[in-house]
């Protein structure tokens, strides 16, 4: 993926046609996209435990095939599941350079 200046954004969309894709999320994918943000590496165990709720795998299979969220280490819980991370793809999609530019969560 390729990323330049916001100030050239629309003539380049002209130049290749592309559009405005836009990602448009719904509430609870940007709750999980936030939780995997702010938590990671996360299993569903741990999601449920934020949530309250077991987390939906096709939610979590949605944001994968957008490429936001991938597979993490191995949890250290019984049976060792997969975790969830961000991906480089993620980072692009919000405009941040790193994880350490997420906005402070508060109090």
């Amino acid at each position: 993926m390729f990323r330049t200046r916001a100030h050239y954004a629309v003539a380049i969309r002209t130049a290749v046609d592309v559009g405005d894709q836009q990602h448009n999320f719904s509430e609870e994918e940007m709750a999980v996209l936030c939780a995997v943000a702010y938590h990671q590496p996360i299993d569903r165990a741990g999601l449920k435990d934020i949530f309250g709720k077991e987390i939906n795998r096709d939610l979590l299979g949605r944001l994968r095939y957008k490429n936001l969220i991938g597979n993490g280490p191995k949890s250290p819980r019984p049976g060792a599941p997969h975790t969830f991370v961000t991906t480089a793809e993620f980072l692009a999609t919000f405009d941040l350079l790193s994880l350490r530019d997420l906005p402070e969560m508060g109090p």
